[in-house]
């Protein structure tokens, strides 16, 4: 032939030239033109077979010059071949030459564009994926020896636009994860990369929420040193909570949670490690409600500020708690129970009684330490609707101020309490406070409480109209937990009464009236019970005595007889005052 004969007339070097062409064009049709189209045909007969599902490749692509792959267009659907179960716009890698010479796998990019899962939680309790996850057992080999692991390299790993789709069947409800982000410079763990600090970024809309995490990692070094940001705006957590069993009759109808942390973890030589978490968690607009939408318990705000904690010794560090204008309303129903604490007994009627006895014996020590609470702004409403005439009393402008709260044994604290009591009334309080074991000393000063605002209990049990009075009461009140576990509480101070007045319900006649009623030196102990009071003193005191045409005497008729009367219940919602 006549090529066979030209290339005997060859040079070694121009014979060499010539197969160094042949093989680089080979290559290059190897590369672009054949192995995608043949790699594409295997996936899509393959796949399907493993994962039963249907599986199509719009285009896959290579670059034998760059190593590089990229296959464009996948598509797993779901097992019915209704929809996408798996699926992205575009995968690339980029192999780097020098795997073949580290023995490593080395790639210099791995991009993923446009994800997207879409899966069901069906009413069985199975998930739209559970086949997959039901492969036959393998048999159990032998176990290996220990051999070098496996030294990879994978750098410039981005995911964009990616997108999640969550059918809650059970609890009716859809959850998206959309505009997900994530991007990770390197993971490896060949040995000049030990100690580099892996420094991932993630974002994404979670139901509505942006979501962002970004952080630290040396995940292949022996400290295993890794930080973690994360911060979350607006989670709605009704929406979440639904997953949580509540046997209740309590439900939370709003609750948005605000999230910007840092946790970071450590592994010390010494082979103990430390979590912490460091940042500001904030609750916002809390209303809590029962089954009927009655609301109980509102919160606009409360925020923790969280110290320098370690987490895995059992140490939690909040540096504050500032909680804004909290409003509790209670009620004190007919037949005894108060909501809403009435509302809380199905817990405790279906909770198992030896679980507090196994919790007692596994748990770890655990100690809180929180530098500063803060409680403005607050409000406190309560109605008694035992009585014929409900009784009412309300709180108001309540304030807390807690420093150095700890649960060591012995740490104490100083604590400052007031409040502003059905609008005339005023107390405030300044001491000190132990937790364990418990002991609280405290200044109190009480002024001006009207005594007309508990006008319904009296009425209950005499025909006594209250038309003027205000309690005052100062000094100093002392609770401490005795060795037995009992509570010795002891009062020294003074109080007073002043401008008292009482009509008699009956015939509307004056009672009795005094100007003041002070008694002073009171020392008061209730383990044992003993009452000292060093002086009484009453200015312009007056009373009247009538004697009836029937001849009864108006104060022998004060107290009413038998039982007193209760209103019937009708609804868990009626009205009642709210918190001012």
């Amino acid at each position: 032939m006549k090529f066979l004969a030209t290339y005997r007339q060859w040079t070694t070097l121009k014979k060499t030239a010539f197969w160094l062409a042949t093989a680089v064009v080979f290559y290059t049709l190897i590369g672009f033109l054949i192995v995608p189209p043949i790699l594409k045909a295997v996936l899509e007969k393959k796949l399907p077979q493993v994962l039963a599902r249907p599986v199509s490749i719009e285009k896959i692509r290579m670059n034998p010059y760059a190593l590089s792959l990229t296959v464009e267009g996948f598509n797993l659907s779901q097992k019915e071949g209704t929809g996408s179960f798996v699926a992205f716009d575009r995968l690339y890698l980029n192999l780097e030459g020098q795997s073949l010479f580290r023995r490593a796998l080395i790639l210099s990019s791995l991009s993923l564009e446009g994800p997207s899962v879409e899966f069901t939680h069906r009413d069985d309790g199975s998930f739209s994926f559970s086949d997959l996850l039901s492969s036959p057992k393998a048999e159990t080999a032998p176990p290996e020896k220990a051999s070098e692991p496996f030294l990879f390299s994978i750098n410039n790993i981005e995911i964009e636009r990616g997108h999640i789709l969550y059918h809650d069947l059970p609890h009716s409800e859809t959850h998206r994860v959309d505009d997900l982000r994530l991007a990770i410079p390197t993971i490896s763990n060949l040995p000049s990369h030990i100690e580099t600090t892996v420094q991932p970024v993630f974002s994404a809309t979670v139901n509505g929420t942006h979501l962002d995490l970004a952080g630290g990692s040396k995940p292949f070094a022996d400290s295993r040193a890794t930080e973690a940001s994360i911060k979350m705006t607006g989670i709605a957590l009704p929406e979440y909570l639904s997953y949580i069993p509540n046997p209740t009759g309590l439900v939370p109808r709003s609750a948005l949670l605000d999230v910007d942390t840092t946790l970071t973890y450590f592994f010390n030589t010494d082979q103990s490690s430390k979590l912490s978490l460091a940042g500001t968690i904030r609750l916002r607009d809390l209303d809590v409600t029962d089954l009927e939408g009655k609301s109980y318990l509102r919160i606009p705000s409360v925020t923790v500020v969280l110290g320098d904690s370690n987490l895995l010794a059992g140490e939690v560090h909040l540096a504050e708690v500032s909680v804004d204008a909290p409003e509790l309303e209670m009620i004190r129903q007919s037949s005894g129970d108060i909501l809403p604490l009435s509302l809380l007994s199905a817990r405790e009627k279906t909770a198992d009684k030896a679980a507090p006895v196994e919790q007692e014996k596994s748990a770890a020590p655990f100690t809180l330490l929180i530098d500063k609470i803060r409680l403005a702004n607050g409000a406190f409403a309560f109605t008694d609707r035992t009585l014929q005439k409900p009784a009412s009393l309300s709180l108001n402008a309540l304030s807390l101020n807690l420093d150095h709260f700890s649960t060591q044994p012995d740490s104490q604290a100083e604590i400052a309490f007031s409040t502003r009591i059905n609008q005339t009334g005023q107390l405030d309080t300044q001491g000190t406070l132990v937790l364990t074991p418990l002991s609280l000393k405290t200044g109190l000063d009480l002024k001006a409480l009207a005594l007309r605002d508990f006008q319904s209990y009296l009425s209950a049990y005499t025909h006594i109209t209250l038309k003027g009075g205000a309690l005052n009461l100062s000094g100093n009140l002392d609770v401490r937990q005795k060795e037995n576990h009992d509570l010795a509480i002891t009062f020294n101070g003074e109080t007073s009464i002043p401008n008292l007045a009482t009509v008699d319900t009956t015939g509307g006649d004056d009672l009795v009236q005094w100007k003041n009623l002070q008694l002073k030196k009171i020392a008061f102990s209730l383990s044992p019970v003993r009452l000292d009071i060093g002086t009484i003193r009453l200015e312009d005191p007056s009373a009247q005595v009538l004697v009836r045409h029937d001849g009864s005497v108006n104060l022998a008729s004060l107290a009413k007889e038998g039982e007193k009367s209760v209103p019937q219940e009708t609804s868990s919602r009626s009205e009642s005052p709210q918190p001012q």
